[in-house]
């Protein structure tokens, strides 16, 4: 499996109708499986009412069965610690991150898919992309996932650290007789004057 199969299945799931339920993994909302997840945990039998309200063309998932759907992963516990211990690469530095990396939060999961956006699960909405890593404190690459090719259609920005300046790339015009080291990057313009 490659980072773009993962990124390509979790964007296809948040495109399905989906719904938060504990210990479902993908079931279509049928009345037979309405009644069978309404009864399986305490947490979906509070949920009673909204899961006969869903039509039966939506899937349930809780953040573990989510992320086995989108990677292929083998759980047995089902907990975060079994997830990570199946990561390399652990990193609170967001700005190494990769598409197809999963992100941890203190109770949640998602699937990094490149150009700042995360594909998790919400207990109230299903499976969601969300803007940015709010609420996200960790990163890591799937030991069994190659990390190797570029992701199709990504326009990822790299996050600039340790630079004296940074401009947006239309408001100085950079001219070639100058003796810099310039790398552009998607809307920055990233220099750091050669030191002789």
């Amino acid at each position: 499996m490659t980072q773009n199969d993962i990124c390509q299945k979790a964007k296809s799931l948040a495109e399905k109708k989906t719904i938060y339920l504990k210990k479902c993994n993908g079931l279509k909302m049928t009345k037979p499986n309405k009644l069978k997840m309404s009864s399986i945990d305490p947490f979906n039998a509070k949920k009673t009412a909204a899961i006969f309200a869903v039509t039966e063309d939506t899937e349930g998932y809780d953040e573990f069965t989510f992320i086995k759907a989108v990677t292929g992963i083998k759980l047995s516990i089902f907990n975060f610690a079994e997830i990570m211990s199946q990561c390399t690469d652990i990193s609170k530095d967001f700005s190494t991150i990769v598409p197809g990396e999963l992100v941890f939060g203190l109770d949640r999961i998602g699937i990094y898919i490149g150009n700042y956006e995360i594909i998790t699960i919400d207990p109230l909405k299903g499976v969601i992309k969300v803007d940015g890593a709010n609420g996200f404190v960790s990163h890591g690459k799937l030991a069994s996932v190659d990390y190797a090719e570029e992701v199709k259609n990504d326009t990822q920005r790299e996050v600039v650290r340790d630079v004296e300046r940074t401009e947006p790339a239309a408001t100085e015009e950079i001219k070639p007789s100058e003796e810099r080291n310039v790398e552009i990057r998607s809307d920055r313009v990233r220099r750091r004057d050669r030191m002789h």
